[in-house]
């Protein structure tokens, strides 16, 4: 006698059948041991596997061999199977077999996905759409993967401001284990924003905090400036951009929450809304430097637009650490730095400055080569430069060299390029033109790595 289980779809309806199948089991196929236990089980076997490993499956058996059969290990089988999400069909067999039981496992693979496309997009290409999602020509036609992709394309979309369109999959057998998986979308129009709404905001206003805003609300001037629709990506920089406002106002506990943005009744705008937490707002308490041994604390502090009791600001701080840096590299301090603690106190709302200087060594200018001049001598070129090899390095007079053989207008692009040897204390200049072709006329300049060597900390 051979009795069947099958169990078509992980659903709880099934389930519940292949339990009370299992229940027939033992009430009929084995009265005698039913009082007691089940039937031993003898030989375990897999069948329908292709792709999936048979020992996958079996590791996640709870049935043994040489143990009674048991009904709620059968049912945690076919749960445990079904879960691996390869698979559109459990069935479970047994029959009698020396003098115990066969159980046969036979699962039926799910189809594989050998081609994913899209239709309907006119606003962005295949290979943008590919970028947001997940599945790939091979994957396992799974209904919740497949889901998950669809979330993925219409977050894209609404992030882009098409908050209408729609996305729905496709999916169309092409042999008994091959799927094409079409992704069919209609983009719609983009909503404009209607109103942008601020939360929550105290010390500065709704005027202040949106001046800083890249999002705008649709306006008269919209179809000029193409203002006034939702994008994700300048939302994300725009919260950045208000915590930063409040960062340079002292307000170092601020949290932007949002956005939250809803659709208006009738479907043609949006209300996008972000809440605002200020916090206290912090003062300075002191301002201390460590490490500095060529300039004592008086002239450095000098150089720091922030004094005891000011309002705290991250953007004069970091204006501070620029013209401390700019200093030293003007006195042959090349590699100097300036690295800040912001020590904060909680209950008084202050905050010290504590400067970390890297004075490092001095350095001398060393080699000077010129390359891309070949109608241009280099001569003409030496002689703009304010730096001479063997001079002590000089930051200003660096930039300003630059800015002179800029100004000759021979060139498309002038690039200077510092090259530090640390261990000889010299930085080698490169200096590299392309000029501009002959009869040709035009106004413009070029790009200059100099402030790359002296603004070196990024706050």
């Amino acid at each position: 006698m051979r009795l069947v289980l099958r169990l078509p779809s992980p659903g709880a309806t099934r389930i519940l059948c292949v339990l009370f199948c299992l229940s027939l089991l033992f009430s009929y196929a084995v009265p005698a041991l039913a009082a007691q236990e089940g039937p031993i089980v003898k030989v375990i076997e897999i069948k329908g596997m292709k792709r999936v490993d048979e020992g996958a499956i079996r590791k996640r058996l709870s049935q043994k061999t040489g143990q009674p059969l048991a009904e709620e290990n059968i049912s945690k089988d076919i749960k445990s199977i079904y879960k691996m999400g390869y698979f559109e069909d459990v069935r479970v067999e047994t029959e009698p077999f020396e003098g115990g039981l066969k159980i046969v496992y036979i699962v039926k693979e799910k189809p594989t996905i050998v081609k994913v496309g899209f239709q309907g997009n006119k606003e962005y290409d295949d290979d943008k759409l590919r970028e947001q999602i997940t599945i790939t020509s091979g994957a396992i036609e799974d209904a919740t993967l497949i889901r998950d992709n669809v979330h993925r394309l219409r977050a894209f979309y609404e992030g882009e401001g098409y908050w209408l369109a729609s996305i729905v999959p496709v999916v169309r057998k092409i042999t008994e284990n091959e799927v094409s998986l079409t992704f069919l979308i209609k983009e719609g129009e983009k909503v404009k924003i209607k109103e942008i709404r601020i939360k929550g905001n105290q010390a500065l206003s709704d005027r202040e905090i949106k001046k800083v805003m890249q999002t705008k609300s649709w306006g008269i001037l919209s179809f000029i400036t193409s203002a006034g629709y939702y994008k994700e990506s300048e939302m994300k920089a725009d919260i950045e951009r208000i915590r930063n406002l409040y960062y340079d106002n002292g307000y170092l506990n601020v949290v932007v929450s949002g956005p939250e943005t809803k659709l208006t009744p009738d479907r043609t705008g949006m209300i996008v809304s972000l809440t605002i937490s200020e916090g206290p707002q912090y003062r300075v308490s002191s301002v201390r430097f460590v490490g500095n041994k060529a300039y004592d604390d008086k002239t450095l502090r000098e150089l720091l637009p922030l004094r005891k009791g000011d309002i705290f600001s991250r953007k004069k701080l970091r204006e501070g650490i620029r013209k401390i840096t700019d200093f030293y590299s003007e006195k042959g301090y090349a590699l100097a730095s300036a690295e800040p603690d912001i020590v904060p106190d909680e209950k008084a709302h202050k905050v010290s400055i504590i400067m970390n200087i890297d004075e490092g060594d001095i350095f001398r200018v060393g080699r000077i080569e010129i390359s891309g001049n070949s109608r241009t001598k280099d001569k003409v070129i030496r002689r703009e430069m304010r730096l001479d090899e063997g001079d002590t390095f000089n930051s200003k007079l660096l930039r300003r060299s630059y800015e002179r053989i800029n100004n000759l207008n021979f060139f498309e692009t002038v690039e200077l390029v510092p090259r530090p040897e640390v261990e000889k204390k010299v930085i080698d200049i490169d200096i590299k033109v392309k000029e501009k072709a002959t009869g040709f006329l035009s106004i413009g300049g070029g790009y200059s790595t100099v402030d790359k060597l002296v603004a070196m900390l990024d706050l």
